[in-house]
C-alpha cells in the first residue's frame, strides 16, 4: 500500500486537484508477494514461458490485485479488489492484456487471455474495485 500511497501523493503534487491512482499487482505465492506491484517490469523484460518456469516445482498460487487510490490534498483513501487464481505451466491465450496470459482465475481451466467476453468482465471486475470507488465518489 506504501507504493499506492507514495504514487497518488505524487500525482497530486503535480495536478494540484484531487486525484485516482490504479496500482496493479501479481503476487506468487512461491515468492510472498512478489513480483507484486513490479509486474509490470518483469512482463516486460522476463519472457512468459520463463516466469511460468520459474515456479516448476513450487506452488503455483498466485493473487492478482488493484487498488484505486484517492487523494484530495487532506483525505486519501484506498479500494481494494483482488481475486486467487494460479500461474499456468504455459502461457496462453491471445486477448487480454498485461499477465492475462499466465493467469487462470479461480474457478476458472483457462487464463484470462483466453476467457470469453462475459467471463473476462466478471473476473475484471472482481480484481478491479470500480464498486466501492464509485459509492465512495457519489458520496464526496
Amino acid at each position: 500500500m506504501e507504493i499506492v500511497k507514495h504514487k497518488v501523493v505524487q500525482a497530486y503534487d503535480v495536478v494540484k486537484s484531487p486525484v485516482i491512482v490504479e496500482d496493479v499487482a501479481l503476487e506468487f505465492e512461491a515468492m510472498g508477494r512478489l513480483p507484486g506491484p513490479f509486474i509490470k517490469f518483469f512482463v516486460e523484460e522476463v519472457p512468459f514461458e520463463t516466469i511460468c518456469r520459474t515456479l516448476d516445482g513450487l506452488s503455483r498460487n498466485a493473487t492478482a490485485k488493484c487498488v484505486f487510490g484517492y487523494y484530495n490534498g487532506i483525505d486519501m483513501k484506498f479500494f481494494q479488489g483482488q481475486m486467487g487464481g494460479v500461474i499456468a505451466k504455459h502461457p496462453k491465450g491471445e486477448g487480454g492484456y498485461g499477465w492475462d496470459k499466465i493467469f487462470i482465475p479461480e474457478g476458472y481451466s483457462v487464463t484470462r487471455a483466453e476467457l470469453n467476453e462475459t467471463d473476462d468482465k466478471i473476473t475484471y471486475l472482481k480484481i478491479k474495485p470500480f464498486a466501492k470507488l464509485k459509492t465512495f465518489l457519489r458520496s464526496v
